[in-house]
């Protein structure tokens, strides 16, 4: 993958690519929000949050790290 060699501005662009193509895989949103995060983009990985939200596979750490809790 990507970011794990050090490429997240890269990764950005795979993940918006493979979300675009893929909008209903929540991995796909979940690894983009990591992407802009690794690129500096909190911003950006907020707009990820609705879809990782709505997810009944999302693990619960990551739910609690959403929520706030």
């Amino acid at each position: 993958m990507v970011i794990i060699v050090g490429l997240p501005d890269a990764a950005v662009k795979e993940f918006e690519k493979l979300v675009e193509t893929y909008p209903k895989a929540v991995e796909l949103h979940s690894g983009l929000a990591v992407a802009y995060l690794m690129a500096n983009r909190p911003q950006d990985a907020l707009t990820q949050v609705p879809y990782l939200e709505k997810s009944k596979q999302l693990a619960p750490a990551m739910r609690k790290a959403i929520e706030g809790t």
